[in-house]
């Protein structure tokens, strides 16, 4: 039965602009942002950043190392807001709807400056932030590991006391989903940018029913 979902955050809950953040970073003088920056898992020192290598500040004077460039903590932080083509509200509405029934969770590969943002007040309606929508939220910077490594999975189950097996993860990058499979997790891949609420509805109703017939 299942008893817990995990929702990646970009391309699940966000939907995400990759082109616009390369663009952004590109004005910022970082020539190569078109190979290091990348919808699923970044690459280099955006990789760093991610997975808690380098905090934001150092992020930042690795940038300013690297290329010429304003990279101020505004400057940046701007630039990845580029990542974010539209917040559909419905979807944060359905998290709210369900939350009474499940144990929700976000698992995701980010970073200190998506964070700063979404754990703000100004985040969605109401002064809502990310964490008032779920139970918690694992980001992959806060434990030094990213998906799909194992690891990640672990710690999460580890954390909060859930199974696998109990629990629903969704996730727009296939990778991801091909591993919380091989761990037990009940997976479901949806495309960036789309609206999942009749397949996550469909999946939990197959559930109930299955359940009930045993």
């Amino acid at each position: 039965m299942i008893k817990n979902i995990l929702f990646d955050l970009g391309g699940v809950l966000i939907d995400l602009d990759r082109e616009e953040a390369v663009h952004r970073f590109e004005a910022l003088g970082v020539t190569d942002a078109n190979t290091l920056l990348d919808a699923y898992v970044q690459r280099g020192i955006f990789k760093d950043l991610e997975n808690g290598m380098l905090t934001a500040s150092q992020f930042e004077d690795a940038l300013a190392q690297r290329y010429e460039g304003d990279f101020s903590h505004e400057a940046v932080f701007n630039a990845v807001m580029g990542f974010f083509r539209s917040i559909p509200l419905y979807k944060f509405n359905f998290l709210n709807s369900i939350k009474d029934q499940y144990r929700l969770f976000i698992l995701s590969n980010t970073n200190p400056y998506i964070m700063e943002y979404m754990e703000g007040n100004h985040f969605l309606p109401g002064g809502l932030s990310l964490s008032d929508c779920v139970e918690k939220v694992f980001a992959s910077y806060r434990y030094g590991v990213m998906k799909p490594e194992k690891k990640f999975f672990e710690a999460i189950t580890r954390e909060v006391g859930i199974l696998p097996e109990e629990s629903l993860f969704i996730d727009d990058g296939k990778a991801n989903t091909d591993a919380a499979k091989t761990m037990g997790f009940n997976v479901l891949w949806v495309e960036n940018g789309t609206d999942w609420r009749s397949q996550v509805s469909k999946a939990l109703a197959l559930d109930q029913m299955n359940t009930h017939n045993k």
